[in-house]
């Protein structure tokens, strides 16, 4: 039975009654739920609030999500309803194939086979799941007390159904529960538009995802301190530039608040636009660095509505201010910087801003068949051999995945790679558009030849970080793009002069051939990215490229290869459609060319073109 000498140990009084205790006593707390990093690590997390302290030692992003935690109530009826939304979504679609009406049957079947969205099928047959919407929006353990009483905070339902539907019945949704923004940000004092401060971190976080990784006007990381620290006086952020920064956001965005009226598509932004406008009214005259960046950003709106001379308006305006500002007229170094005292931080800052300036000049002047006139920064961001900056990438929305792809953004060898073909892309401009005038055929096929090796020299020269490989980020899958949207218009020329009619057929054949190449390459880039993320979110950079090389594959659809290619580019132009105005006015240009030629279009292409806007294209077999 044990050793019976052995005493226990004397056990001290209790407290007497009524006495109380100098140190308070309490069970240790545990954590119930885990931040995403220390799940996807298999480590102990300190739990709330964030960052916990694994993630404040590692520097790394923090962020809770009780939604994703199986356990809980919440999670599993999520999974109910949404298990539940889909089987009355297939149940449409069935009802929908069933239908007399052939025409509707027609409609759905262009759709599935063009590769839509769920949205986009969703939104065909009318989905309306029952009762899914009014339990969702009952349950306050998962949207929390009083997040229904404010409209801003709604939506658009999982499936992202017709807005306005969305928008009149102003309910809680799985897309609202499930959004994990990539970075939180305050709305204000940024923003009169929305209080709502997980909309604005939405907006920003697909800004910085779709839109900034190719142009790179404003410094990420400077950007998104300065936003976070709520000082509307700080360096790099300011009210204008987060309005006319959320106005292209808006672009990428389906929830019922990028839209200034609900239920019209072509009102994304606009409201965030309109106070954007205001805010630059009211301080016009003013010459700062984010005054600059939100003119530029405004630009791009105004090229998303189809408003190329007020884009053009609003870039000489930022131009102007660029130079008076200095950016290009100073490098780093000079007595002019050493007398500012300009920082490290805002010296890149403007640097980055300045090559972000004559890359967008350069786009906009081969968009528009002229001539730049705006020299490339000396002063540059990054150097060559300076190491990435880390930031990362990632799809986003990303929904409620856990493990989602995450890459270096490779900003740094973006933006260098991009500004020496930039350089060329210049100099194309000089050729084609002014000195090509003055030249004979053997003169200008030397010429183009000699800005062709180059463009040869600078792919061969990328480095190995940008090669298309699996899965490859969409930036680096719009150099290539861009790199053959340039040789397409660098040989068009020869189609385009009439004198050059009777060239050697073999020149013809050649520059014919590496034309419809580059147009086929940029098709295979353009499925790359389809096949990686969808059709739902992509650059807005994509329009110029795979309209130039719709134009060029629509002489040549008796070729399968190039067929396929043409329907690739179609459904990506079509997505695009349904975010800016102006792609709408290049199908309808495509349909007149292809009716002049008497080209019949394929009908996967007008199926797609159909699927997203029926009176955008007509009848074209006929």
């Amino acid at each position: 039975m044990g050793d019976k000498s052995r005493q226990l140990p004397t056990l001290a009084p209790g407290p007497r009654a009524g006495a109380t205790s100098a140190v308070p006593t309490s069970r240790p707390k545990k954590n119930s739920t885990a931040c995403l990093a220390c799940k996807q690590a298999k480590r102990k997390c300190s739990g709330r609030p964030s960052p916990c302290r694994a993630c404040e030692a590692a520097e790394s992003e923090c962020i809770f999500d009780e939604t994703l935690d199986l356990r809980r109530k919440v999670a599993v009826k999520r999974t109910a309803d949404e298990l539940e939304y889909y089987k009355d979504l297939l149940n449409s679609v069935l009802e929908t194939l069933r239908s007399p009406d052939q025409t509707k049957v027609d409609r759905l079947l262009a759709i599935i086979r063009s590769d839509s969205s769920l949205s986009d099928i969703a939104a065909a047959v009318s989905t309306n799941p029952p009762d899914f919407h009014d339990r969702a929006a009952t349950d306050t353990e998962a949207v929390g007390a009083g997040a229904l009483d404010d409209p801003a905070a709604l939506r658009t339902d999982p499936l992202q159904r017709p807005v306005e539907a969305s928008a009149r019945r102003g309910f809680m949704t799985l897309d609202k529960l499930c959004d994990i923004p990539l970075f939180n940000v305050p709305a204000k004092p940024w923003t009169n538009v929305t209080d709502d401060e997980e909309f604005v971190s939405h907006l920003v976080s697909l800004y910085f995802t779709w839109n900034h990784p190719f142009e790179q006007f404003i410094d990420q990381q400077l950007f998104l301190q300065d936003m976070a620290s709520g000082r509307p006086d700080s360096q790099f952020c300011s009210p204008f530039l987060v309005n006319s920064l959320l106005a292209v956001a808006s672009t990428y965005s389906d929830f019922p608040e990028a839209f200034a009226n609900p239920g019209d598509v072509s009102t994304r932004g606009q409201h965030f636009h309109a106070e954007a406008d205001r805010l630059w009214k009211a301080g016009e005259g003013k010459v700062t660095l984010p005054i600059i960046q939100g003119l530029l950003l405004m630009v791009l709106t105004e090229n998303f509505r189809g408003k190329e001379s007020v884009a053009w308006q609003r870039f000489r305006q930022a131009i102007e201010l660029a130079h008076n500002l200095g950016l290009f007229s100073h490098t780093p170094g000079s007595t002019a910087f050493d007398q500012e005292d300009i920082s490290a931080e805002m010296e890149r800052a403007r640097s980055g801003c300045a090559s972000g300036i004559a890359i967008l000049n350069s786009q906009m002047a081969m968009a528009s068949l002229t001539v730049t006139e705006l020299n490339i920064p000396l002063c540059r961001p990054y150097g060559k051999d300076e190491p990435d900056d880390g930031i990362m990438w990632t799809p986003y929305p990303r929904s409620n995945q856990i493990d989602y792809a995450k890459k270096p953004a490779l900003l740094k060898y973006i933006r260098v790679a991009m500004l020496d073909l930039t350089e060329i892309l210049v100099e194309t401009q000089a050729l084609l558009f002014d000195k090509a005038f003055r030249m004979g055929f053997e003169d200008l096929w030397q010429s183009v030849n000699v800005l062709y090796a180059r463009l040869q020299l600078w792919q061969e020269a990328l480095p190995d970080v940008l090669d298309i490989g699996q899965l490859p980020i969409p930036q680096v899958l719009l150099l290539r793009m861009f790199y053959h949207w340039i040789v397409v218009m660098l040989f068009g020329i020869f189609g385009e002069r009439q004198d050059f009619s009777m060239m050697p057929f073999s020149q013809a054949e050649r520059a014919r051939g590496n034309r419809i190449n580059s147009a086929k390459e940029i098709a295979r880039c353009s499925r790359i990215h389809r096949q990686s993320y969808g059709l739902n979110h992509a650059p807005s950079h994509m329009v110029h490229p795979i309209s130039t090389g719709l134009f060029v594959l629509l002489n040549e659809l008796n070729d399968s290869e190039s067929q396929e290619a043409f329907i690739e580019l179609s459904r990506h132009l079509s997505a695009l459609s349904r975010r800016m105005v102006h792609c709408k006015g290049i199908i309808r240009n495509l349909e007149s060319a292809a009716q002049q030629s008497s080209i019949n279009l394929p009908p996967d292409a007008v199926a797609v073109f159909r699927s997203h806007d029926p009176e955008a294209v007509h009848d074209v077999h006929s």
